[in-house]
């Protein structure tokens, strides 16, 4: 017939924009002797909001990244923006993964866009022509050894331009292919 109040602060997983209800589960491993086990679970009484932070195009947010921590954002977008996200690490040992999904959270399984140098601490993804609506972003630590890292995130929409070329040069004795990379081409 005895009970306990516990707090527990924890961060929430990566779950889209919501309402949702908690559900509490206690002597999950069923440790404590007792005679009633139907009452080890129970739901809260309100319906919780989960927010999450909306990351401005043209503004910069700095956080900080640990191994196997992940940090979510939102984008509120409109229809045929190009737009690049940078992620720029301070510690260049780290290996981040920057993911990028429309309409929902990005695990690092699911997810549209990802980063555009596997095992790198800078991450950078182009967006070639959005959507209207949400997109949803997630940097994630895969490797951080200096145990925790800031880095800096910033979303820009790209005017009409080249960006970088595949080479840097070419000779006059024959063909050569090369990819241009940029903004708001036409196929």
């Amino acid at each position: 017939g005895a009970s306990y109040t516990e707090t527990l602060n924890g961060v929430v997983p990566g779950v889209n924009l919501g309402d949702y209800y908690v559900l509490v589960r206690s002597d999950i491993r069923n440790q404590v002797p007792e005679v009633n086990e139907s009452n080890n679970i129970g739901m809260s009484d309100e319906l919780i909001t989960i927010s999450i932070e909306e990351l401005v195009i043209g503004e910069a947010d700095t956080d900080s990244l640990s191994k196997n921590k992940a940090v979510f954002y939102r984008i509120e977008t409109q229809a045929g923006e190009t737009l690049r996200l940078t992620l720029d690490s301070v510690s260049q040992q780290s290996a981040n993964e920057l993911l990028v999904r429309y309409g929902q959270m990005p695990t690092r399984g699911q997810f549209d866009f990802a980063g555009s140098t596997p095992f790198s601490a800078d991450q950078e993804i182009v967006i070639p022509e959005s959507q209207a609506g949400t997109y949803y972003v997630m940097a994630y630590g895969d490797s951080v050894p200096e145990g925790n890292a800031n880095y800096t995130l910033t979303a820009e929409k790209l005017p009409f331009g080249i960006q970088t070329l595949s080479r840097a040069s070419g000779g006059n004795t024959g063909e050569i292919t090369l990819e241009v990379f940029g903004a708001k081409f036409d196929q």
